[in-house]
């Protein structure tokens, strides 16, 4: 009784109290020189912050390897029926290291139902992205 009890306030609560929500996208990667359909984007909120990895992203034609991009420390606020996600000079990390040289400026995004889109620049590099929830 307990347990299940404990099981219901989290699925109802969760979010209020300290709980990881994770969401996953699928959609479009466009950069000034390339465009990536089906790349997937996870999105981890935890109160006022989150957390965002881009897979297997591809942000230009003359690199051939596509990689795994780690974005931490963005700000999360709700306000009517979206979330905002934003963060300004954030160090990137491309498996677990840190890309000092490469630093996101004006990351913001719009959780809005089942999409999910953001804009930035990777140095100089313009980005954006627009998904839907998978």
């Amino acid at each position: 009784m307990k347990k299940t009890l404990f099981l219901v306030l989290v699925c109802l609560f969760g979010n209020f109290v300290g709980f990881a929500q994770t969401t996953r996208y699928k959609g479009t990667l466009v950069t000034e020189s390339y465009t990536q359909k089906d790349v997937v984007v996870q999105v981890v909120e935890n109160n006022n912050k989150a957390n965002g990895t881009i897979y297997k992203a591809k942000v230009s034609r003359a690199i051939p390897m596509k990689f795994d991009l780690d974005i931490k420390g963005l700000s999360r606020l709700v306000q009517d029926d979206k979330v905002y996600i934003s963060g300004n000079n954030l160090t990137p990390y491309l498996e677990n290291k840190a890309m000092d040289k490469y630093k996101l400026m004006h990351f913001n995004a719009v959780k809005s139902g089942d999409t999910f889109q953001f804009k930035t620049f990777l140095g100089k590099k313009k980005i954006s992205y627009e998904g839907k929830k998978i």
